[in-house]
């Protein structure tokens, strides 16, 4: 079996990025450095607009987790049931605020919420040290994501768009041969819902685009207009199926 170079290439970044942050966080005496390499791992994305777009949920995760873990503590110093309440309370309400997203924000919610246990229930008994830890893994987790950031501009991480452009170029063929077909007399063949879902599917890479370029934010809603351009297509089409034939 042969291994694609873009495969060693993508190894090679994530491996450099983990060695670098390890050494930063080492070098700078963290409590936590071992969080660094963690999150080069998590953020071990092979595009550069999804680890960007991760990256951003993670940071602004960890910013909010950790502010909650500061707000607990000071609420119920040395209270173990308070603060235990506290954090299940919080996790309840990251979860079911999870459940309204998808992709790396349903991910940055349960991170926030998770958060919390890492830097205040570990010091239940030493309320002290909540701080410490607090800004241990925030500076940690800064450090991954710079790394991961750098090492991909520099080594020249692959976009997102070409591959997204390639696939709602596809999805627009796959529409118009649908079309074509029905409108030349063939039957209904589930077909329709294949493309529904080829269409659907296309969300993620969406959502990535407006992280991925200078002018992502504009693809991005092009991208999200054309999908609900060829929604719309679909639906007409197969509603023009069900007719019988002279049917005013």
């Amino acid at each position: 079996m042969v291994i694609p170079v873009h495969i060693w290439a993508y190894a090679l970044r994530i491996w450099l990025a983990a060695v670098v942050a390890l050494y930063a966080a080492f070098w700078l005496q963290l409590g936590g450095a071992s969080s660094a390499a963690v999150t080069v791992a998590i953020l071990a994305q092979p595009t550069r607009g999804a680890a960007l777009a991760k990256a951003v949920n993670r940071i602004a995760a960890t910013f909010i987790g950790a502010t909650m873990s500061i707000v607990i503590a000071g609420l119920f110093p040395g209270e173990r049931v308070g603060m235990l309440a506290a954090f299940i309370l919080w996790m309840c309400v990251c979860v079911f605020v999870a459940s309204y997203f998808r992709g790396f924000r349903a991910y940055a919610a349960v991170l926030s919420g998770y958060t919390v246990g890492i830097i205040t229930i570990v010091n239940i008994d030493t309320p002290q040290k909540v701080f410490a830890t607090m800004t241990d893994r925030v500076a940690a987790i800064t450090i991954g994501i710079l790394c991961v950031t750098l090492i991909n501009d520099l080594f020249g991480s692959p976009a997102v768009w070409p591959g997204l452009e390639r696939r709602i170029t596809q999805a627009w063929h796959d529409v118009r041969d649908y079309a074509r077909d029905v409108l030349a007399g063939a039957r209904e063949d589930a077909r329709a819902g294949r493309l529904f879902a080829a269409i659907a599917g296309l969300r993620d890479e969406v959502d990535i685009v407006a992280h991925d370029m200078a002018d992502g934010r504009h693809r991005a809603s092009g991208a999200r207009s054309a999908m609900l351009a060829l929604v719309e297509i679909v639906q007409q089409v197969r509603l023009l199926s069900l007719l019988e034939r002279g049917d005013p």
